[in-house]
């Protein structure tokens, strides 16, 4: 099935002026800030064609997810984007902040800017920034967000499109909630793809709703990234060729002439996923997410590995330290630590549970229904019986 690289096969020769940006392109746009831009020299205004040449020699593993690289190129050849611009680049990543954050801003004419943020990395600390939305009113990469889009808005006239894929997609929609009144009118509109939500607080705020009408959300049916902490935003559920936390790649959904292909609704392991993951976090205090979040940061943080790669490669070599930094931990942290694992794994019981009932109801449901129906259809022919 077709994805976003043959989408530039297809349409690559048509220029914007000719065929106005779509729902292919917006993703596309909120995909490249992930590109390595701070292992080139980048001028102040760059062109797709020139960034491909200076990333010619890179390899699929200089690049954050396997596939950019093909696009860079399909970008660099591509005659629909030879004219569009890349600007104001910025890459800001803090260890001691659990800090990171970066983006690019897109000019697709003289009037539409696109804000395209950077998601997640594979460095442990940034996971460990996303982990922290589920306790911290806002996380540093979130400010950093709204004041990029501040000093753009600020500096480019114009209509402007905010997006981003996973955390990225997060940021794109807290930078156009936290926008100035002024800022907010000129937003065409947020786009977050299967980026996680906010807590509750953020979203019945009036900022929120406010700008809820221009917020757009796109998952895979088997989203789970995409499913965590809450929003409200309308969304589309996207066709993938990939099955479970796999789908959150991009090059994985299915895409059809300009379009995405959608499917009606997320599949029930998805939602069973979104129930128990939710029940989990509201089950558990402020207090006690951070305590069991920062203690398994320190956990894998003890082992010096500094990605999920590197963590994951050694494991066998780490499993000491591992062991060691846990006993060290205070008994008040292992107990919230225990007493966490037994929530999620009773929320996801309790979740599978109901699902099951409300299955077994609806098809004592469809059985009454057939019954009702035969009877009646019985009833019929021995009535015309009678009139023979």
């Amino acid at each position: 099935m077709a994805n976003i690289h043959d989408y530039l096969d297809w349409r690559g020769d048509l220029e914007f002026s000719d065929f106005e940006i779509n729902e292919i392109d917006e993703l596309i746009l909120a995909r490249i800030s992930y590109f390595p831009y701070d292992r080139i020299k980048m001028k102040p205004t760059e062109k797709f064609k020139d960034i491909a040449k200076k990333m010619e020699s890179f390899t699929d593993d200089d690049f954050i997810w396997k596939g950019d690289k093909e696009l860079l190129q399909k970008l660099g050849e591509s005659k629909r984007y030879d004219e569009v611009t890349v600007t104001d680049y910025i890459k800001q990543n803090n260890i001691e902040e659990q800090k990171q954050f970066s983006a690019i801003t897109i000019h697709i004419s003289n009037n539409i800017h696109y804000v395209s943020y950077c998601g997640t990395d594979f460095s442990i600390y940034a996971w460990k920034e996303n982990f922290n939305m589920s306790f911290m009113e806002k996380i540093p990469a979130q400010v950093e967000a709204k004041k990029y889009f501040d000093e753009i808005a600020k500096k480019y006239k114009g209509k402007f499109i905010l997006g981003g894929h996973s955390k990225g997609g997060n940021l794109a929609i807290y930078a156009s909630v936290k926008a100035s009144k002024r800022n907010k009118a000129r937003i065409i509109k947020a786009i977050n793809y299967d980026g996680p939500g906010f807590r509750s607080e953020f979203v019945k705020s009036k900022e929120y709703k406010e700008m809820l009408p221009k917020l757009h959300e796109y998952i895979p049916q088997d989203s789970v990234v995409g499913m965590l902490l809450t929003q409200d935003e309308k969304f589309t559920v996207v066709l993938s060729i990939e099955k479970a936390i796999l789908q959150h790649d991009i090059f994985s959904w299915v895409v059809q002439k300009d379009k995405l292909v959608s499917v009606k609704n997320t599949t029930k392991a998805s939602q069973i996923t979104n129930k128990a993951v939710s029940n989990w976090i509201k089950s558990l205090s402020i207090e006690q997410r951070q305590i069991f979040i920062d203690s398994v940061y320190e956990v894998l943080y003890s082992t010096e590995a500094t990605s999920l790669k590197e963590l994951s490669a050694n494991w066998v070599t780490k499993v000491g330290t591992v062991l060691k930094t846990y006993n060290n931990l205070s008994e008040k942290d292992k107990k919230v630590i225990s007493k966490v694992v037994k929530q999620i794994i009773t929320s996801y019981r309790k979740a599978i549970t109901e699902d099951n009932k409300k299955e077994f109801k609806q098809r004592i449901e469809k059985i009454k229904k057939e019954n009702r129906l035969l009877s009646k259809t019985l009833a019929k022919k021995v009535n015309i019986g009678r009139i023979i």
